[in-house]
């Protein structure tokens, strides 16, 4: 699979990741930038599965985070 496009997502610090001409995931750029990856660069199927568990853990630890913020009264 070939890398054909990222963007910037309206969310801060995060990107759209384009595969082959098709939406394929959403990571943080820290995610993107120690993958290396730029526009044009073929990844394989074991490099993609990589991605999307790093972007789901990074996801939920996000989640959680915004959860502990919230005080308690």
């Amino acid at each position: 699979m070939r890398v054909t496009g990222i963007t910037k997502q309206r969310r801060e610090g995060r990107v759209n990741l384009y595969l082959d001409g098709r939406f394929a995931l959403g990571l943080t750029l820290d995610a993107l930038a120690a993958a290396g990856l730029r526009a044009g660069d073929e990844i394989d199927d074991d490099t993609l599965r990589s991605l999307r568990r790093n972007a789901a853990g990074a996801d939920s630890l996000a989640a959680a985070m915004r959860l502990l913020s919230y005080s308690s009264p």
